[in-house]
Parts: structure tokens; sequence; C-alpha cells
């Protein structure tokens, strides 16, 4: 694997930082907390790398969210088609893990019966699934904790009987707070939710004995604002505290490379592949231990992806997709053992439109017509050859 020009010969950097203007508790911005004292730099991957203990394979499938959309709008979802797809992207006794996002709280009930049916039906059909638990209040809810931590216990109380639900997400990227569609950092004691709602959960599992079936996690989005993302780690090493951590079955990466952190990459030079072995060591050494997060809390490939750069009429992108997918699938297998990365997922199934101009509107294994990319077959090739095996 080729190395950039690192800051650092030490495995991370820590630069000092003066003190932050102090915050409420729940932590209204990420970057506010007074505990705030050091930046985690991007650190270089272990020199010499421990065996790969194996990965288990996701994908989302739906519209994917968008913090910067297309002029041109999604195309709408064939649910069919889908589903063949999905059916075709498993390989035989390999575990692929369907992911549910966005069931936010302010959809109530009717949204979450919507996400039972959606996650019923692809359990039925041999799937293991997962679900993002979206903070995401309405105006009146927003930042009331208590009322957040009912809903989430009653999510649980729901959801958990899905005999193939396999993991919650709690809180989506709050460390984010410029897109309150695809992420939870612009609300009300975002922070404080994270804590709250990954304790409601693990305890409603525990209640109902679901809690060896279903982990429970959160997402973190690599690198767009250093400040809030030290913000946040240091916020959960003040507040999350014993009871948080042991209900704590994942931290979870959303890494773009060549998109959003960094925004583009200079090959041969620089990588996707060199950077998401970038982030998750960087992960690993720096931003976990500075929440006292240990090495026992497995850390998951939550998002990934990269897009194909071609419209339906012109193709010439999927290459240096294809390319991406495997030096980063490649690079989660090789440091898998190393920082105990158990699963990852690519972010999406489908193209939102392939002549889209949105953030994520190309990053689909499928055209959004539904057409199969170069990229479904690489990734399928991938979880066959790397994949968690079903008994």
């Amino acid at each position: 694997m080729r190395r950039r020009g690192w800051v650092a010969a030490a495995t991370v950097a820590v630069v000092a930082l003066a003190p932050l203007a102090p915050a409420s508790a729940g932590g209204a911005h990420p970057a506010a907390d007074s505990s705030v004292t050091s930046l985690c730099l991007p650190a270089a991957p272990a020199a010499t790398p421990s065996p790969a203990i194996g990965l288990r394979f996701g994908v989302d499938p739906g519209l994917a969210g968008n913090p910067l959309p297309s002029l041109k709008g999604p195309v709408s979802v064939n649910h069919r088609a889908e589903l063949k797809a999905l059916h075709a992207l498993q390989p035989h006794h390999r575990a692929l893990v369907i992911r549910l996002n966005r069931l936010f709280w302010s959809g109530g009930n009717n949204l979450l019966n919507t996400f039972v049916h959606e996650a019923k039906s692809y359990a039925r059909r041999g799937f293991d699934v997962e679900v993002q638990v979206r903070y995401h209040p309405t105006k009146t809810e927003d930042g009331d904790l208590a009322a957040w931590s009912s809903w989430v216990h009653h999510v649980v109380n729901v959801l958990g009987q899905v005999r193939r639900l396999v993991a919650l997400t709690i809180t989506n990227e709050v460390n984010l707070a410029i897109s309150p569609n695809t992420s939870d950092g612009s609300y009300t004691s975002a922070q404080g939710a994270l804590v709250h709602g990954v304790e409601a959960a693990y305890s409603a599992l525990r209640k109902h004995g679901w809690a060896h079936r279903v982990k429970v996690g959160f997402t973190f989005a690599y690198r767009l604002d250093p400040l809030a993302d030290s913000g946040l780690f240091s916020f959960l090493a003040k507040h999350g505290g014993a009871r948080f951590l042991h209900a704590l079955g994942f931290v979870g990466l959303d890494d773009y490379p060549g998109s959003v952190y960094p925004p583009t990459l200079v090959p041969p030079i620089d990588t996707a592949a060199d950077e998401l072995a970038s982030a998750l060591a960087t992960m690993r050494d720096c931003y976990l231990p500075l929440a006292g997060i240990g090495p026992k809390t497995p850390l998951w490939v939550t998002e990934n992806g990269y897009a194909s750069n071609g419209s339906v009429s012109n193709t010439s992108g999927d290459a240096t997709q294809v390319a991406a997918l495997r030096g980063m699938v490649d690079t989660v297998e090789t440091y898998s053992g190393t920082y105990d990365v158990t699963d990852y997922r690519w972010f999406n199934l489908r193209d939102n439109n392939s002549n889209g101009s949105g953030l994520f509107d190309k990053d689909g294994l499928l055209r959004d017509h539904d057409q199969r990319k170069p990229s479904f077959t690489a990734y399928r090739d991938l979880i066959k050859r790397d994949g968690q095996a079903i008994p």
C-alpha cells in the first residue's frame, strides 16, 4: 500500500488547542464542549498488520440521503428490481446485512411500522437487517432526552421482535451539523441523545433477552470538521461513563475518500484505500481512546462509497469506482485484525440519479434504472472471498 507524506512519523499526532467556550450538558454544537483539549490528526496505519479476521458485509437499499442534493432529484425505486439485485449480490453461504436508514423520531409510529414491515420482509427472504434509529426530533421534542429515551425503548420493543435484526445504530453523525436530513448534529442536545439512546436501546434489549443478537452502536462522519470530531469524543469521555461503554457494541465509521475527506484524490500518490487505512488508524489510535472506548469495542465501517462519475450514456468512471471499491475493501480486510474491524457496509445499492450532480447520486452499485455497474460484480466477488460464512 502506498504511503502519503504523513505529517508525523508517530502513529498519532495530537495538537493542543486553546480551551473552547463551555456548552450545555447536551452539547448543542458538537465542538462546543469545554473538555476539548486535543485534535486527532490523520494517522499512518500499522506497518505490520495483524492477521485478518474476516468481515460481515452489507449494503444500503433505497434512496441515499444526500447533504448536497442534485437539482434533478432522485429516480423512484423499483422495489422488485431492488430485491432481485440484493439476492444476486449475496453469494451462497455468505452473510449480507441490509441496512435500513433514516428511521426518524419525528416520523412516529407510522414510520416505525414501515420499517418493521421492511425489516420483516427482508428477514423472510434470508437477509440479516440493521436499522439506523435517527434522533431527528420534531420542534417540540427537540432536546427532550427523557422523551427520546422512551421512544428508543419503544423502537427496540417493536423492532427487536424481528429475529434477523442484528444491529441498531443510534443517532447518525452527531458531529456533523450541516445537514439535518442526513445527520443529527444540528439538533439540540444531539450528543446527549447519542449517550441516552445507546443506553436506552441496550437496556430494552437486555430486558427482552435480545442483547446477544442485536448490537448497539453509533456512527461518526470522518473528518469534515476536526474540531467537531474531537468535541464529540471528548463529550463521550465526560458524559458517557461505565453504563454507556458497557452498552456500546460497536462504533461506526462513515468515510468517503475523494468526496468528503479529502474532497479530491491524486492517484497514485494518494488513493481511496490509503485514506481509509489512515481513517481506521486514526479512529482506533486517537478518537476512540479520547472517549475512553477501548480495543474490545469493535470498529465497523458503517458507510463507505465512491462515485462512478459516469452518466448512463458515459460510463468512463466505472473502472475508477471498481478500483476504489476493491482497494478500500482490501484495506479493511488487511487491517481488520489490527483495528478489530468486523463489519463493512457499502453506500449505496443504487444511484439516486445516474445523471445527477448530488454528492452521493452516483455511489451505487446499480444505475438509477437498476442496470448493474461493474462495481456490482466486484463487490459480490469480494463478499464471496472475504465475507462471513453462514453456518
